[in-house]
């Protein structure tokens, strides 16, 4: 058990060192650790592979995808590279989850220094 817990201490150390620094510091401010499906999935969608994720609610799915893409965006727009254009786009069936995550990448985030800029079309309703 001592063995497993270090190395998951590791992973989380690791995955948390791959984040851009301003998104590491959001992260730890909001949230301790990463959850288990976070840990299988961000590495993958920081390596921009395309990946599909089915865990129960609660477990951190909806994060474990736009943590990815954040870390992107900030990288982006730190550049001075960024370019007017569409970077993500997220489906939901779920229109109480599609409002959250409209509101919440739009709100200006202090520790960030970065506004995410978020677009939405809703369609049916």
């Amino acid at each position: 058990m001592i063995a497993l817990t270090r190395a998951v201490e590791e992973t989380q150390s690791k995955l948390s060192q791959r984040l851009h620094p301003k998104l590491r510091v959001w992260f730890h401010a909001h949230r301790r650790t990463f959850t288990h499906a976070q840990l299988l999935c961000v590495p993958a969608v920081l390596d921009r592979a395309s990946i599909l994720l089915t865990s129960p609610t609660g477990s951190g799915k909806t994060l474990a995808g736009f943590l990815g893409v954040f870390d992107a965006l900030i990288r982006e727009l730190e550049s001075g590279r960024s370019t007017p254009g569409v970077r993500c786009i997220y489906v939901s069936s779920l229109r109480a989850l599609a409002y959250d995550i409209e509101r919440d990448p739009s709100k200006p985030n202090p520790t960030m220094g970065t506004r995410l800029p978020a677009r939405s079309k809703r369609a049916g309703c």
